[in-house]
């Protein structure tokens, strides 16, 4: 692993000094292993694999940019793992789901994933940093549409059946076809749909996280996923770059 850290040429390069904040793309070995630290802390912690992996690291590591936000001490403490069709057309989330119908659509699609921020810095304020790089490198790469994966820790069906009834309830299901690999398909998820009457949840009550893909105007896969090595809930969301809400754009400077 060390010779990656060594050897690895991002992608693109910026760097954003924003409050007391620097939004930028990992470039050093020392951002790297502390990027591969925050989400350590995070996936390994989940991890439920028969064989525990000692590092979140995976190969399309080698091939992604790494955003990274860093504190007034120099200590990342956000980050996100950005790719692009063009340099990886097999992306992560089409592990999980039928990504065909997406990825069929013309123009450079930018996938989103490994969102990790540290727990004390769990305020909403680090998550918007990271939309600001987001936005910085949408304009970079000109890429037509952002899709990626969100996760529900500990396999909570409540917490899913409950954000599925707001997605359906605000509108937010997408027509496009993204359905999950039958190997990774939820049990019984359409009879526990049809059957769930709960109490719902607002926009509000999401995490920053969701609470982001929703104000920028994204949609989601009819059905999750389920992930088995980290016994979670995947949702798969998407948008097409030039649908983003003017608001969200203004905020994060895309326009």
């Amino acid at each position: 692993m060390s010779e990656w850290f060594e050897n690895y040429q991002s992608f693109r390069e910026f760097e954003i000094q924003k409050k007391d904040f620097k939004i930028k793309i990992a470039q050093t070995p020392a951002e790297l292993k502390a990027t591969i630290k925050l989400r350590n802390s995070i996936y390994l912690k989940h991890s439920t694999a028969e064989k525990k992996p000692l590092s979140d690291k995976d190969d399309y590591d080698e091939i992604a940019d790494h955003l990274i936000v860093k504190d007034q001490n120099n200590e990342v403490v956000g980050t996100y793992r950005i790719m692009v069709s063009d340099r990886n057309p097999k992306p992560y989330a089409s592990k999980y789901f039928d990504l065909s119908p997406l990825l069929n659509l013309d123009g450079r699609k930018m996938e989103l994933g490994r969102a990790s921020v540290q727990e004390s810095s769990r305020s909403g304020l680090i998550i918007q940093m990271l939309w600001r790089g987001i936005a910085e490198y949408i304009k970079q790469s000109e890429s037509k549409y952002m899709f990626g994966t969100s996760t529900i820790w500990e396999n909570n069906r409540t917490l899913a059946l409950k954000i599925n009834q707001l997605l359906t309830q605000e509108e937010k299901i997408s027509d496009l076809e993204l359905n999950p690999r039958s190997l990774y398909q939820l049990k019984d998820w359409d009879e526990k749909i049809k059957n769930y009457f709960g109490p719902r949840i607002k926009v509000s009550d999401l995490s920053a996280l969701y609470r982001g893909y929703f104000k920028l105007g994204a949609l989601f896969a009819s059905k999750p996923s389920y992930n088995p090595d980290l016994n979670s809930i995947i949702f798969l969301s998407y948008v097409k770059i030039s649908h983003i809400k003017d608001r969200f754009k203004k905020k994060y400077e895309l326009l």
